[in-house]
């Protein structure tokens, strides 16, 4: 036995676990056997890939505590897709997707995108707290901490191009006791400067409490982050992925990779549900999934361990007497390094709710969006002991998001290992909203070396525009639109003032998702006090009208979601 060998074998006796073992190229470390509960193996992968002993840690553990998934997966089959041939498929439609097709977009290659579920950046990249993060706590050397950086530097006029909401209201940390205030001081002095992150301001009560004035007096001391801010996660994922559709990249929706056909080492075949193509590069970013996109592809180098959290959102009443900035609540800036996470707190959303979480949960299930009580209750205890009128009346929804980190806790953008044409955005967790504009650069620059593109296209589309909200006009500007289309003037959703040329316009644009979960995310009908109590009936009515279909064929979302399970709409006929 190796003395690297050995060096597992004392970590693994220390778990006191029964399980084997494999070194692969020298670089990669699977785990194989049988456990008894899941948690033990997560334990130990994350212990074996502190010591860095390896590339990546891969875990091939059996969990005895972990039942079968069952994953959704669309039930179309056809042939829509099959023969077809592209320079670049992205499996995945999330945020980091919609990044790379972006980039790509400008570039005269064949792009798809190859979606699973009916929409674009339905799993992690909507179920996140919107937060522009800092960087406080990532490690120099990261990855995570590089794409960070270069993406602060891009935000400003990446939402001024795609037109999406970025508020920079900034994000502070506070604390109760004056020991961990001044400890945090030191320790924020050195990550400003190594980390080469915007700078801070420290806070005593009297400012503290003038900028948060709804803040617990217990605490005394902050640490405010001005450069930083929030964006709707959908809709900056939506931005992205409609900039890249009108420059000529196809999205497939409900469209599963089910199997890849490889011939001497590179993929040559993508089978999916709609049909097989080819594609010279395949670039996965399919969150989750990413590890049994690589597994299919048999370049399977990493593991990824699902980590689920849970927000609640708050309705618009709570802006105003709850937080002012993004507030990250903690006594220990240790807490944040030991969980693996940016920590959570209070936080204002770009549309002027309130969110607070999340949680960071380990769970061996991707598919795991449920919200117990419990947690429920936990987030609303916890925080109230730093915002007092935080207040449960106030909930308008509750999700919960899976994250996908690997075992190493930094982000995965690369050329794969085994198989020659494919490329990774795999393992992006938090900071992965942030950091999403560098991600897709990065994995632009990788498909065009491995093409032999270097100029971009002589004639593309260089701005998107959002959907015209007549809400934030003056009336001289609202008349002026009225006239030109008197559905400016028919309001639909009266909580968010969404009117029917929003949500005709959301069902028209680009690819098609005519479904009112999809319009929901678009314009955001249905977001309000009373959760499409007043306003699903109406777009229900505009979708099956323009898609000239019966009322009872519009779905909420998905292939099992249409109103005719949940009940009718005789009226509308």
């Amino acid at each position: 036995m190796t003395r690297l060998e050995r060096k597992v074998q004392k970590i693994i006796k220390k778990h006191h676990l029964n399980v084997d073992f494999r070194i692969i190229d020298g670089r990669f470390l699977a785990l194989e056997g049988t456990i008894e509960h899941y948690l033990d193996g997560v334990h130990l992968c994350l212990d074996l890939a502190k010591e860095k002993l390896f590339v990546h840690v891969i875990n091939n553990l059996i969990a005895k505590d972990v039942k079968e998934e069952k994953i959704y997966t669309p039930k179309i089959e056809d042939n829509k897709l099959d023969g077809r041939s592209y320079d670049v498929a992205i499996i995945g439609g999330g945020v980091i997707s919609a990044s790379i097709a972006k980039n790509l977009s400008i570039y005269p290659l064949k792009v798809i995108v190859l979606e699973k579920e009916e929409d674009i950046a339905l799993e992690a990249s909507s179920r996140n707290d919107g937060c522009i993060h800092p960087g406080i706590d990532l490690k120099k050397d990261s990855l995570k901490l590089y794409h960070l950086r270069r993406s602060l530097k891009m935000m400003d006029e990446l939402a001024k191009e795609l037109d999406f909401d970025y508020a920079k209201d900034g994000q502070m940390i506070v604390f109760s006791s004056k020991i961990y205030a001044m400890i945090a001081k030191i320790y924020l002095k050195h990550k400003v400067k190594s980390n080469k992150i915007p700078g801070y301001i420290y806070l005593k009560k009297d400012k503290l409490w003038e900028k948060e004035p709804n803040l617990d007096r217990t605490f005394k001391y902050g640490y405010f982050f001005p450069e930083c801010g929030a964006v709707s996660p959908y809709e900056m994922s939506i931005a992205m992925m409609e900039y890249a559709h009108m420059n000529g990249v196809e999205v497939s929706l409900n469209t599963l990779v089910k199997d890849f056909e490889i011939v001497d080492k590179k993929i040559k075949k993508i089978k999916t549900n709609r049909g097989v193509i080819d594609a010279k590069v395949v670039v996965n970013a399919s969150g989750v999934y990413s590890e049994d996109i690589a597994k299919l592809a048999h370049d399977h180098y990493f593991s990824i361990h699902p980590r689920k959290g849970t927000d609640v959102i708050l309705d618009k009443d709570s802006y105003q007497i709850l937080s002012t900035s993004g507030m990250t609540a903690l006594d220990s800036l240790r807490a944040r390094k030991k969980s693996h996470s940016k920590g959570g707190g209070v936080i204002p959303t770009v549309d002027r709710n309130v969110l607070i979480g999340p949680n960071a949960i380990e769970t061996p299930y991707k598919d795991d969006y449920s919200v117990s009580k419990d947690v429920y209750d936990s987030l609303f205890n916890k925080y109230k002991h730093y915002m007092p009128k935080l207040n449960k009346g106030s909930t308008l929804t509750y999700f919960t998001g899976v994250r996908a980190p690997t075992y190493e806790e930094d982000f995965i953008v690369e050329r794969g290992y085994f198989i020659d044409n494919i490329v990774h955005a795999a393992g992006i967790q938090s900071p992965g909203l942030t950091s999403a504009p560098s991600i897709g650069l990065t994995i632009k620059d990788i498909c065009l070396d491995m093409l032999g593109i270097k100029e971009p296209k002589e004639n593309y589309i260089k701005q998107r525009k959002r959907i015209v909200n007549i809400k934030n006009l003056n009336d001289e500007e609202k008349d002026k639109y009225i006239l030109e289309d008197e559905d400016h003037g028919k309001i639909v959703c009266r909580c968010e003032e969404v009117n029917a040329f929003m949500v005709k316009e959301a069902i028209n644009r680009c690819f098609d998702v005519p479904t009112i979960d999809a319009i929901k995310r678009r314009v955001r009908a249905g977001m309000g006090k009373c959760q499409g109590g007043f306003c699903r009936p109406e777009v229900v009515k505009l979708i099956a009208k323009l898609k000239n279909i019966d009322v009872e064929e519009v779905a909420i979302k998905g292939e099992d979601g249409f109103l005719s399970e949940i009940g009718r709409y005789d009226d509308e006929k």
